[in-house]
């Protein structure tokens, strides 16, 4: 999470779109004596570049928590940023993390189909993790809650655009937390139609305002 006072910015990090990447890069723009940049460690050879972090205990703030503590003038002229992803996409990458926190080894890749009965299973726990909350990143209500969206889809593209409004020189963005997931399968193949179906219940919101689709 960023608020950067010096840029007139907010940034806030949701779960599984490559926001560690973004929050590193995003980073080196703070300058300010009272930017508040909230991530972890160190992280793969990164600096960490955290400031002003006191009371603030997760990057993956959500936006309800950044309006009850920042005045309600900042949050309203601060251009405030996040990113999208396919929700389909996010649990797969849930389910390649969870098994790395667990250190569980190559038994997981074995057929396809025994990947898709392994993430059936999961899918539930998934849910009723962080993720049942990912609504809350992008909606309050039936209101958008970002003014500017970078979709993982488009990153490094959207980021170059985005450095260009904020006059930034564009690097391009580090590759963080990206070697987990130990299948190059699409993430449609790991999906039944019940389990296809319980994501779109679960966010219809999101599938829907962001034009996403299952599939190719």
């Amino acid at each position: 999470m960023i608020i950067s006072h010096s840029r007139k910015l907010i940034f806030w990090k949701p779960r599984k779109v490559a926001g560690t990447s973004v929050l590193q890069a995003m980073s080196e723009w703070c300058n300010g004596s009272r930017d508040v940049v909230l991530r972890p460690s160190a992280l793969e050879g990164y600096p960490s570049l955290g400031r002003n972090t006191k009371g603030w205990h997760t990057p993956h703030v959500y936006p309800k928590q950044i309006r009850q503590v920042i005045p309600k003038n900042i949050w309203a002229n601060y251009f405030k940023v996040t990113i999208i992803r396919n929700p389909w996409d996010i649990y797969v990458s849930n389910f390649w993390w969870r098994h790395k926190i667990r250190k569980v080894k190559g038994r997981l890749l074995h057929s396809m189909d025994h990947l898709v009965k392994l993430f059936a299973r999961e899918l539930p726990a998934m849910h009723e993790g962080p993720q049942r909350r990912m609504n809350e990143y992008y909606f309050d209500g039936q209101k958008p809650l970002a003014d500017h969206y970078l979709r993982y889809e488009n990153l490094e593209e959207d980021y170059r655009k985005l450095c260009k409004k904020f006059n930034t020189p564009y690097k391009k963005l580090p590759r963080m937390k990206a070697k987990y997931r130990r299948s190059s399968s699409p993430y449609w193949q790991y999906y039944d139609r019940a389990t296809q179906a319980k994501v779109v219940k679960w966010h219809g919101q999101i599938i829907d305002y962001f034009g996403y689709r299952f599939g190719d």
